[in-house]
């Protein structure tokens, strides 16, 4: 998104007319930083934070800021004193509410000035895609049943079986050469299905979640539109 252009409009009778010249605070916010680096911490500190801040640095003739310096969203405190006029504080001092900049994300704490982090909001969907992430490094890491199968014609008690296994084990661990197998032993590999365990499925929908927590196409992060899904490229744009 901090690759994307922001532009400002005017309301005309109804209707957002894009401005011929843009305000130098969208086109060139920061002295210290590069728009498109400006615009990422932006997009970050929604994204995880809930809220965006930062400190004017310039204005024009009309007080308009022409420039701002992205605050760190841990350092900033808000005391909404009477309600509708908050006193913030930054880095532990207070700060006039006209040199800061203030922009709530997509959910705003009813009764407040201040938006809500989507990660708490969301909680449930953040823990149910960690614990996907993990079934699927388990999944490939040890798999879901056994990787192979050793057989005989010839009948094995419990610990012939065992010194069998550990003597293949002991042949081809980190090695690739091939095992000689004696005896009428037949090794047969078992090859996973990822589908089996509706991993895939599963972390589609982590990512569709994900998503609309995130106010982006699915696409975008990994995932699929899907055949039940109304967007297409022509209502995004």
């Amino acid at each position: 998104m901090s690759m994307l252009p922001f532009h400002a409009y005017r309301d005309v009778d109804g209707v957002g007319t894009k401005l011929d010249r843009q305000p130098q605070i969208l086109t060139n916010p920061s002295t210290a930083v590069r728009p498109v680096a400006w615009k990422a911490q932006f997009v970050v500190s929604q994204a995880l934070w809930g809220n965006f801040w930062a400190i004017v640095a310039s204005e024009d003739a009309l007080s308009y800021p022409t420039s701002a310096e992205v605050a760190d969203p841990g350092q900033v405190t808000c005391e909404e004193r009477p309600p509708g006029r908050p006193m913030w504080r930054y880095a532990g001092r207070e700060i006039d509410a006209d040199r800061l900049l203030h922009a709530p994300g997509r959910y705003v704490r009813p009764g407040s000035v201040l938006g809500l982090s989507p990660l708490d909001v969301h909680r449930d969907t953040w823990g149910l895609a960690q614990a996907a992430r993990r079934y699927g490094a388990e999944w490939f890491r040890d798999g879901a049943h056994p990787s192979a199968i050793l057989s005989t014609p010839v009948s094995l008690d419990e610990n012939q079986a065992k010194t069998m296994k550990e003597r293949f084990m002991a042949a081809v661990k980190r090695r690739r050469e091939p095992a000689v197998l004696s005896g009428g032993v037949e090794y047969t590999p078992i090859q996973g299905n990822p589908s089996e365990s509706q991993m895939i499925e599963v972390e589609d929908q982590v990512i569709g979640r994900v998503a609309r927590v995130m106010g982006v196409p699915a696409e975008m992060i990994g995932g699929s539109a899907g055949s039940k899904s109304s967007v297409t490229y022509a209502n995004r744009e």
